[in-house]
């Protein structure tokens, strides 16, 4: 007993002479001035001591057990964690790597910061990443204002089990999951006595604490804090990823932002001390205000955003992450602007994110090729229920797979007057569906898609401008994506030629087991680069009808048709003009039926008017006048106004194409001008006084905003002309915008002097 109790004395006593302090100070006086090389030269059991200062510093933890902490360590005084700062100077790499550390690791006092998360190949953890690490600890730490592109804007935890205490994460930015803590199959605990903080915390799924456990093998995180974003958080805050609609649970004692079931008010002129609960009060951030909103299932609100520009530049957080039954709604789609600085794209709707609409806005400069996984340029969608997309620009994007918007697994999503245009890279719109057995179906009506173009600096990629419809290729279910496109412009987009010789469907593509429906659409000078592609494909079991519309002036050919043995596809074309009549279609492969009905369909030039606002509008004498058919199948309802907003339906006749010809189009430009025109404004620049002349209407009212959004002035129409006094208005740029009947329908920008 004796010399078992003398072995295990000497064992302590080496071990207490093997483990040390390394110390770490700025003014030469310790062992290293700099972190890493104390690290480097550590041992298991060791402890990294920092004295007070900033180091610019990626600091690598790997394979050793240490505790790397400041003078707080020692002393137990906080105020060192705010003095001894680690900095990753926004650099692309991580402030502190923790890997492979099968023993304990241990930080401790530091405020960590300003990291841009990326490890090797492995964009995550902005402040802190963890993995491979048995028992892991962070203490009395500041973790602030770091960003990273895929997860854990703040620390994120990779197969390892991590302990937090007396630890503030807030202010960082995730661009894909979790702003705050990302946990993957690892354990999250926390410290119920010295309690966190953690919030405001932002990312496009789950902003503060998202973990995500496929294995199984972890049991789910329970969040204990003092301070959170707010009292009582749903999974948009604290997203359970094995239970998607579902928060993880937690023991909050108190909150940073009371949130309201009501509608809230944005302006670039807001501030987000502001209530937000009336336009005098605005909000600043759109991003801010999703924060505060409550989900109100029984009665969903709304965020009412200004004109204005929201930007990254301007403190704007993108993508915004949608929230159930919250929708956003502009001031007017050409000047309220969403604008991602070429950085990231625009608008995520998170799982479950159902019942909500985006009305009124341009989406502009999103790329999906930097800081993003799903490598989609304006928005992105998923399983996202009975949505509405509503007036809106996107244009100006990019991105090698989905320049615009991604949209999957949404049934019930529509989209309404939506202008998708010169965005670059893949397909400016992609519907599919998702990995389970649902069908879904998707209405696009009144859509413009025009000069979308291919990457050609990708090799391979980003092959352009078709709209693309994916059913299924995970189970044998026929046509689990339906989609119809209704009064819908192709034009002028492009694909381009790869280098085995092959290339992508210039306008549209119905692949894998979908079904399209085409009607009164127009397609023109849409243009494929591989002499072996088309301008409109059915591909790999998918069924494409197509009723009233004109395929006109496309390259190398119209339609493309190629099933294979045990996905055949079928075409029905109907009332339609196709250039090139029957052989304006091409069969790519035998395992095809096509219908093409000769004695509704033409084979002729559209006579398309080729000039002003609605150059693929069909002039005097064209072939599509009265052509097409109302005889259309039960489920398809024919529109109540064409693409220009034309009746559809005159004497009980209708067009082919996305226009109805307009009796008007054969008066001189300078007539068709003020025929337009519903709301004439001048002079512009203009310095005391403007004029105004309105065309009569019914309920029509004038509303004049500033570029701050702000209401300058608000009258209802009572004669066909009138003059407002602008003497006292500030210089700049003014919204004139006329509407009738509360639907605005017509909008010009003033240079006041």
């Amino acid at each position: 007993m004796k010399k078992t109790l003398h072995i295990l004395f000497v064992l302590l006593v080496c071990q207490a002479i093997v483990a040390q302090t390394i110390t770490v100070k700025q003014d030469s006086t310790g062992d290293y001035i700099h972190i890493q090389d104390a690290i480097d030269s550590a041992q298991d059991g060791d402890t990294v001591l920092v004295w007070p200062g900033s180091y610019y510093e990626n600091l690598i933890i790997n394979d050793i057990s240490i505790v790397l902490g400041s003078l707080t360590l020692t002393t137990q005084d906080k105020q060192y964690n705010t003095q001894t700062i680690i900095d990753g100077s926004a650099d692309s790499a991580t402030c502190v790597v923790i890997v492979y550390c099968d023993d304990f690791v241990e930080l401790n006092g530091f405020t960590i910061c300003n990291g841009w998360g990326h490890w090797g190949s492995l964009p995550k953890g902005g402040g802190v990443f963890f993995k491979y690490v048995t028992d892991g600890s962070v203490k009395n730490c500041i973790i602030k204002d770091n960003v990273t592109s895929l997860s854990g804007g703040g620390i994120d935890i990779t197969r390892s089990n991590v302990y937090l205490s007396a630890t503030n994460i807030y202010n960082n930015h995730a661009y894909c999951s979790s702003g705050g803590v990302y946990v993957e199959n690892g354990r999250l605990d926390f410290d119920s006595i010295s309690r966190c903080n953690i919030y405001l915390n932002f990312s496009a799924i789950g902003s503060d604490i998202a973990q995500f456990d496929p294995s199984g093998e972890n049991p789910p995180v329970q969040v204990i804090v003092d301070t959170f974003t707010v009292q009582t958080p749903d999974y948009y805050y604290l997203m359970d990823g094995n239970n998607m609609g579902e928060a993880l649970s937690y023991d909050i004692l108190h909150s940073k932002i009371e949130t309201v079931k009501q509608d809230l008010y944005v302006s670039p002129n807001g501030n987000n001390s502001n209530s937000g609960l009336s336009p005098a009060e605005p909000l600043k951030d759109i991003y801010f205000a999703l924060l505060k909103m409550e989900t109100d299932t029984i009665s969903p609100d709304t965020i009412h955003i200004s004109n204005g520009i929201y930007s990254l530049n301007d403190g704007e957080m993108y993508p915004l992450s949608l929230k159930r039954d919250v929708s956003l709604k502009g001031t007017n789609r050409d000047s309220t602007i969403l604008d991602a600085n070429n950085t990231i794209y625009l608008l995520n709707g998170i799982e479950k994110a159902n019942n909500y609409s985006i009305k009124d806005l341009t989406l502009t400069n999103g790329n999906g090729n930097l800081h993003t996984y799903f490598r989609t340029g304006a928005f992105r969608l998923w399983d996202n229920k009975n949505v509405l997309f509503e007036n809106l620009k996107v244009t100006e994007n990019k991105a090698r797979y989905i320049s615009g918007g991604a949209v999957v697994h949404c049934n019930n999503a529509r989209f309404i007057n939506v202008e998708f245009s010169h965005n670059i890279g893949g397909n400016p719109l992609r519907l599919t569906n998702g990995f389970d057995q649902y069908f879904d179906t998707i209405y696009v009506n009144d859509c413009q898609f025009t000069e979308n173009l291919p990457d050609s600096s990708v090799p391979n990629e980003g092959l352009g401008g078709d709209v693309v419809l994916i059913g299924q290729t995970w189970s044998d279910a026929p046509n689990k994506l339906t989609a119809f496109f209704t009064n819908c412009l192709f034009a002028n987009n492009r694909a381009r030629l790869l280098e085995n010789g092959g290339g992508g469907a210039a306008a549209f593509h119905a692949a894998y087991s979908s079904q399209a429906y085409l009607i009164n659409c127009t397609f023109s000078e849409n243009v494929a680069e591989s002499p072996t592609s088309v301008s409109i494909g059915v591909t790999y079991g998918s069924n494409m009808h197509i009723y009233n519309s004109i395929l006109y002036a496309n390259e190398p050919i119209e339609i493309g048709v190629g099933g294979e043995e045990e996905y055949p596809c079928s075409l029905n074309i109907y009332n339609s003009l196709i250039d090139g009549g029957e052989e304006g279609v091409k069969y790519i492969s035998d395992y095809n039926t096509v219908f093409y009905d000769t004695e509704t369909n033409i084979d002729e030039d559209p006579l398309f008017l080729g000039e002003w606002e609605h150059p693929y509008q069909i002039d005097n004498g064209s072939p599509c006048i009265d052509a097409g058919t109302i005889n259309l199948p039960d489920f398809i309802e024919i529109p109540e106004f064409d693409l220009a907003g034309n009746p559809r339906i005159v004497g009980g006749s209708i067009d082919i194409g996305a226009y109805e010809w307009n009796p008007t189009v054969d008066v001189d430009e300078a007539d068709k001008v003020l025929l337009d025109k519903l709301l004439q404004v001048f002079p512009n620049p203009a310095e005391n006084i403007v004029n105004l002349s309105v065309n009569p209407g019914e309920e029509q009212k004038i509303v004049i905003y500033d570029m701050a959004g702000q209401v300058v002035l608000e009258k209802t129409v009572s004669q066909a002309s009138l003059s407002i006094d602008i003497s006292i208005w500030k210089q700049g740029l003014y919204l004139f915008t006329l509407s009738e009947g509360g639907r605005m329908v017509q909008s010009e920008k003033v240079l006041v002097r």
